[in-house]
């Protein structure tokens, strides 16, 4: 009966260990999909991926993007000095400014950072663009592209 009672308490430690260790697997891969998917520490083990914004200066303007150098990034996957081809077709409802080059721009991304042929960095959403005054504020604009 001794032998029994010891079996029995081993068994329950065993059983207690395996669902600790279930339940942090279960956390840790609840937390690399949460930070893959909306943004937060970009240190992912797929790096690319996430949400951010930089300030750049346009120095090119196309018909549906703009190629910008960044001054400032707010994360590590974009930084000072990346060129980037940056889409003027944003998800967002905000009226997208009127930019020449020269302009200094705010831009908030989602998702991927791709790079395009030339070597361009290329955010794949971009949520808004703002026009950066003077003071280094988001200043005012004029509609259209």
């Amino acid at each position: 009966m001794k032998n029994h009672g010891k079996l029995v308490i081993c068994g329950l430690l065993a059983v207690l260990v395996v669902a600790a260790v279930c339940v942090t697997i279960i956390l840790v891969t609840e937390n690399e999909k949460t930070v893959a998917i909306g943004g937060g520490d970009s240190n992912v083990d797929t790096p690319g991926i996430g949400q951010g914004y930089f300030d750049a200066i346009v120095l090119e303007k196309h018909d549906d993007h703009i190629i910008v150098e960044c001054t400032e990034g707010y994360q590590q996957e974009v930084v000072t000095g990346d060129k980037l081809s940056v889409s003027l077709n944003t998800i967002s409802d905000e009226p997208v400014p009127t930019v020449q080059e020269g302009d200094r721009v705010r831009v908030l991304y989602i998702g991927e950072l791709s790079q395009t042929e030339n070597g361009m960095i290329k955010p794949q959403n971009i949520i808004s663009l703002f026009l950066i005054d003077g003071d280094g504020g988001i200043g005012s604009f004029s509609l259209g592209q």
